[in-house]
This record gives C-alpha cells, sequence and structure tokens, in this order.
C-alpha cells in the first residue's frame, strides 16, 4: 500500500525565506545611495577647503610684498654703505661725502683726586646739575648731594640718570684726573650746555655754553658737534647722523667716511624681482589648481539622446550654490580694479584670464617691466592699506571668512551635509529594523507550519500503521 507524505522546512522552506531576506534588503538600496552621495559630498568640500587654503596661503604672502618686492645695491661703495626696502627703484646716484656726524665731547680741568669732594658743603645737601641740548625737550637735572661731588660721585650720577649724555674719568696718573661728559647722539642738536645751582665751588669746575665755535666756560671742548654732509646729484644735504634714510626713496646710506676732495661715489640701485615674480606665480597657480577642482567637483556630463538618467560622471557638487558663489566672487575680484592706485588691476601687471577657461595667465614681459620700473605700485596694488583695500588684502579677508571654522560657508556647508546625513541614518536604521522585524515574522510564520507539517506527518504515519495492521487481519482472515 503507497503512503501519504507530507513535505517540511527541509523540502524548500529555507530557499524561500532566504529570497525573502534577499528581497527586504533592496530596500535599503535608494538609503545606501543617498549615504553614498552626501558622504561624497563632505569629502568633496574638504577637497575644495584645501584648495582654498593654498590659495590663500599665496595670496597672504602677496600681502608681504612690500617685504617680497626686493631691490639690492650693485655697487661696491667705500665711503659709505646702503640698504633697500620695497620702495627703492631702479637708478644710478653721484655721492659726495663733505662732512660725517660727529658727538660732542668736552673734558674738565684737570683733579688731583677722582674720590675727593669738588664742590662746597650746602645747608640742604644738595646742588643740581643741568645738561641741555637743543634737540632734547627737557633739559637733564640731576640732583648730586655733598658726597656725589667727587669725579667718581659726579660721573655715576651722569650715567645713572640714563640721559642723552655720557661721563667717564681719564687717569693720567695717580696724581691726575679728568672728567669727560660726551654726548651720545651726534650733530650740533646735541651740543651741551653745563652749569651747576646751589653750588658755586662746583659749577666754576663744570660750566660750560656751547657756541657756534669752540663754546666757553671750566670745561673743554675736545670735539664739536658737527653735522654729516653730502652731495647727492649736485645738491648738498645735511642730516644730524651719519645714517641718512630718507634723502632716496627706500634707500638708507650709512656714511663711513669723506670722500677725497672733489671726488664722488655712483650708487647704483638694482631691482631683485624674482621672488616677487614666484610669488605671482604661486598665486596663478593655485588659482588655477583651485579653477581645476571646482571644475571636476561640478562636473556635467550631457545626457545621451534617449536618456532620462543623469550620467554617474557628474561631479558630487554639480549646482551647489555655496561652490558657485564662491568661484563667482573671487572671478569678480580679480576684474574690479583697485581705486585710485597706479597699477589697479591684476591685467595691468601682466596678469589676465583667459575668459574661455577661467584660468590666469601670465605675461612675462609685461609682469617683469611693472617689478622693475614700477616696484612700489606693485606692492600698493596687492597691499592697499593692509586692512580693506588692495588686491591680496581683499582676497584674504573673503577667504579668511569663507574658511572661518565656526561660521564659514565651507562649514556651514558641511554642517548642513552632516545633518542631512544624519537623517539619513535614522532612515537607515528604521528600514534596517523594519527588515529584521519582517523576517523575524517570516521565521515564525515559517516555524508554526514546519510543526504543522511535522505533526501531520506523524499523524500520517500512525494512519499507516493502523491500515497496515488492518490490512493484515482481513488477508488472514481470508487465509481461514
Amino acid at each position: 500500500m503507497t503512503s501519504i507524505s507530507f513535505t517540511g522546512s527541509n523540502s524548500g522552506m529555507s530557499g524561500i525565506l532566504s529570497k525573502l531576506t534577499t528581497n527586504e534588503q533592496t530596500r535599503l538600496t535608494p538609503v545606501k545611495a543617498q549615504q553614498t552621495l552626501y558622504k561624497n559630498r563632505g569629502k568633496a568640500f574638504d577637497t575644495l577647503k584645501s584648495a582654498l587654503e593654498k590659495l590663500n596661503t599665496a595670496a597672504e604672502a602677496l600681502t608681504k610684498a612690500s617685504s617680497i618686492n626686493k631691490t639690492s645695491v650693485s655697487s661696491t661703495n667705500t665711503a659709505f654703505t646702503a640698504t633697500t626696502d620695497s620702495k627703492a627703484t631702479n637708478g644710478n646716484y653721484i655721492v659726495e661725502v663733505k662732512t660725517l656726524a660727529t658727538v660732542q665731547s668736552l673734558i674738565s680741568g684737570e683733579f688731583a683726586s677722582n674720590t675727593a669732594k669738588q664742590g662746597s658743603a650746602t645747608e640742604n645737601n644738595t646742588r643740581t646739575l643741568t645738561i641741555s641740548q637743543p634737540g632734547q625737550d627737557k633739559q637733564l637735572e640731576i640732583k648730586l648731594t655733598d658726597d656725589q661731588t667727587s669725579l667718581v660721585g659726579i660721573r655715576d650720577a651722569i650715567n645713572k640718570a640714563n640721559g642723552n649724555v655720557g661721563a667717564s674719568i681719564i687717569k693720567v696718573d695717580d696724581d691726575t684726573y679728568y672728567l669727560s661728559i660726551t654726548a651720545k647722539n651726534t650733530g650740533t642738536d646735541a651740543k651741551m650746555t653745563i652749569s651747576v645751582t646751589g653750588d658755586d665751588t662746583l659749577n666754576s669746575k663744570l660750566n660750560y655754553t656751547s657756541d657756534t665755535g669752540a663754546g666757553s666756560g671750566a670745561m673743554t671742548q675736545q670735539t664739536a658737534a658737527q653735522n654729516a654732509s653730502i652731495k647727492l646729484n649736485g645738491m648738498t644735504i645735511g642730516r644730524q647722523s651719519n645714517t641718512i634714510s630718507d634723502a632716496i626713496d627706500g634707500v638708507t646710506l650709512t656714511l663711513k667716511s669723506q670722500t677725497a676732495t672733489n671726488s664722488s661715489e655712483t650708487l647704483s640701485i638694482a631691482s631683485d624681482i624674482e621672488p616677487m615674480k614666484t610669488a605671482v606665480q604661486n598665486y596663478v597657480d593655485a588659482y588655477n589648481a583651485l579653477q581645476t577642482t571646482i571644475g571636476t567637483l561640478t562636473k556635467y556630463t550631457k545626457l545621451d539622446p534617449g536618456s532620462h538618467a543623469q550620467s554617474t560622471s557628474n561631479g558630487v557638487l554639480l549646482g551647489n550654490s555655496t561652490v558657485r558663489g564662491i568661484q563667482t566672487s573671487l572671478k569678480i575680484q580679480i576684474s574690479s580694479a583697485q581705486s585710485g592706485m597706479d597699477i589697479s588691476t591684476l591685467n595691468e601687471m601682466g596678469v589676465k584670464q583667459n575668459h574661455k577657461t577661467g584660468m590666469l595667465e601670465i605675461d612675462s614681459d609685461k609682469l617683469t617691466t611693472a617689478l622693475t620700473d614700477n616696484s612700489s605700485q606693485v606692492s600698493d596694488f596687492f597691499v592697499g592699506d593692509g586692512k580693506t583695500t588692495g588686491y591680496a588684502t581683499q582676497v584674504t579677508n573673503y577667504l579668511d571668512n569663507v574658511l572661518d571654522s565656526s561660521r564659514g560657508a565651507i562649514q556651514t556647508a558641511k554642517d548642513s551635509i552632516a545633518a542631512t546625513l544624519k537623517t539619513i541614518n535614522k532612515a537607515y536604521d528604521r528600514t534596517q529594523q523594519s527588515i529584521e522585524d519582517t523576517i523575524a515574522r517570516y521565521k515564525a510564520q515559517f516555524a508554526q507550519l514546519d510543526k504543522l507539517i511535522s505533526k501531520m506527518n506523524s499523524n500520517n504515519d500512525s494512519l499507516t500503521t493502523r491500515l497496515a495492521a488492518l490490512n493484515k487481519k482481513v488477508v488472514n482472515g481470508e487465509s481461514h
């Protein structure tokens, strides 16, 4: 007799559950796609930020154009040395050093001791040593006690006052001493007039009055105060100091010696434009690299005829308003003129924008000419007032705002992406939980079905056994 049987999970239900699970997991596909998209957008803004930081670094270098745009002294001079800054320009100058600036030095009369008191005793134990100089707004007034009227006491009091004069003692032998008082500054504005009030005795030993000659008084002029005098391209120029920094723009002369009578030296100033050319090139390279980065991140691939899906090769920031705004602002700054400047645009110094590619291009000859002939104007164009004007100053101001770590456009965009990604991740978690709940429900239903089939199979086995026994009885009955 043929038996009746029912098939359970072992005959295909596990395969069905596997297929159902795979089908449920497809619900995560669009969520994963959104996760990938926004993660890539976050990485794209990191890439954009890096390119902007490099451009900002290059722009900041140009804000220091006054120290980058250099000139140098190409001549060899013996009567003077010369240094230059960014305001110096190419040129040759005929220099004749007529006189050197000197400091005035006074010497006292002879004293037998450097420690013996030289003044008279006073009732209030004080007198005032006064030293005046035309170039000083205030006289140097030094209070001396009776114990401070020795040469040592006077010297120490003068030096301790830290004025524009210094004092020293000259020892000839054990019984011969002199007090020397010397101006600290060169030139006639440092001429000294000395007096002592409150002690006629000491005044009679130290007084001195300067005039146009050797002066008069108890002290004697050893070295006269003298101004520096030079002839520059035939014009006589006098200064209080041997350092002359205001005769030629951007050039500081330090006088060393007089030139021979009726002779002169040639000072030659040459431009050293290579550091500035490098700084401009670095900025152009950084700007062009930024444009390439933006081009990649916002790339658009034209759809094929009949296609409705966007190309997967499109940039992840295609159409992003933040990127578009940054790119537009930088382009506007390139074309905007700096008001009131001799050089007002990049184009005027040989840096122009290719209107087809958006890239900056350098006319090397034009840039070299601008840096050689108009170095200070180039510096003014880039630096301006260092606050709100000047091309490089304005670019760094703008990029500093864009790159601000708390409120900048890049950080704002990244924060928005992070918030959206957080929402997507929650949606992913909810979907994943729903899938797990559905699969758990399927498993429970399949378990119940498996139990039912097992019970049916058990009942089937019992019925089969009984039928077999009945069949045997029937057969045996027939045989008897």
